[in-house]
């Protein structure tokens, strides 16, 4: 693997992923001052920040919240918003305050965060969470994938918002 990254000398730019150049190579991509692209990366931690390195996708999740909080600056009356994410652990916490942040620059009050656990086919206690949260007018999913079908479809039959 060492004699892989010798390469990296001289070379004004890598095309990498977002492992090498966010992690495995950044070190190298610093030291020998390589622009280093990953076209299906985004740029979130570990990768944000890292001299040098540049995704080209979205950051996944936060880039929607400031579109959210743009939409949000235009409306005469500020939402309070319930934010579901994924349970896990200290990035949950990174993620959230990010958000959080994002969206009260646009006027939205994120009055509860809801860990959900990835993978899930029962949303059972998110959706009682969400509900537990009071007065609010939106729920706002930072949940991907099949993810995303399972809690619509609870939720739909579960009567909030009704």
């Amino acid at each position: 693997m060492r004699n892989a990254f010798v390469a990296f000398a001289g070379l004004p730019a890598v095309l990498s992923s977002y492992e090498a150049a966010g992690t495995i190579a950044k070190d190298l991509i610093a030291k020998n001052h390589n622009f280093s692209i990953d076209p299906g990366g985004g740029n979130a931690p570990p990768g944000e920040g890292v001299p040098y390195y540049w995704g080209m996708r979205a950051n996944w999740g936060i880039d929607g919240f400031k579109l959210q909080g743009t939409y949000f600056a235009q409306k005469p009356r500020k939402p309070k918003l319930v934010l579901v994410f994924y349970n896990v652990g200290a990035a949950s916490t990174e993620y959230t305050n990010a958000a959080k942040a994002l969206l009260a620059e646009g006027g939205a009050e994120v009055v509860n965060v809801v860990l959900a656990q990835a993978g899930a086919a029962d949303y059972s206690n998110e959706i009682s969470a969400i509900r537990a949260s009071g007065d609010f007018d939106a729920v706002s999913l930072g949940i991907d994938g099949n993810d995303i079908a399972y809690f619509l479809k609870q939720y739909q039959t579960s009567g909030i918002g009704k």
